[in-house]
């Protein structure tokens, strides 16, 4: 078995509904986004595993930003409903959009661990 990066998910499932792997990582949004467009057929593959839920991308405030306004942000973010993700859920890149939800380092271990496992560096993630 040869392994390769593909640059990120978007690109592993070009790949893989290219015939250029056979098998390819590709996350829920990426997958849930290429079905609705009908350029991905789940009926067409095999689902081989599944992770645990991992956080979708985080939302960041710069690190000196004043204390209030970082506040400010959060809690307006925290406070969405998913009806109201739905509505900006284009400019979050969020499929299915959900609630926001606060996370810390540790919400990402799944990944953490799986880069430990495949011996990856942060410079390879």
């Amino acid at each position: 078995m040869r392994t390769t990066y593909s640059g990120g998910h978007p690109e592993s499932l070009l790949a893989l509904t290219g015939g250029t792997v056979d098998a390819a990582q590709i996350n829920s949004q990426t997958l849930a986004t290429a079905t609705k467009a009908g350029t991905f057929r789940p009926a067409d593959y095999r689902r081989i595993w599944t992770s645990e839920p991992i956080p979708n991308d985080p939302i960041t405030v710069r690190g000196d930003a004043p204390p209030a306004f970082k506040k400010a942000v959060r809690e307006a973010l925290l406070q969405l409903s998913p009806k109201d993700v739905e509505k900006v859920a284009g400019f979050l890149d969020v499929t299915p959009p959900g609630p926001m939800v606060p996370v810390t380092k540790e919400s990402y271990r799944p990944m953490f661990d799986l880069a430990k496992t495949m011996k990856l560096s942060e410079e390879d993630v």
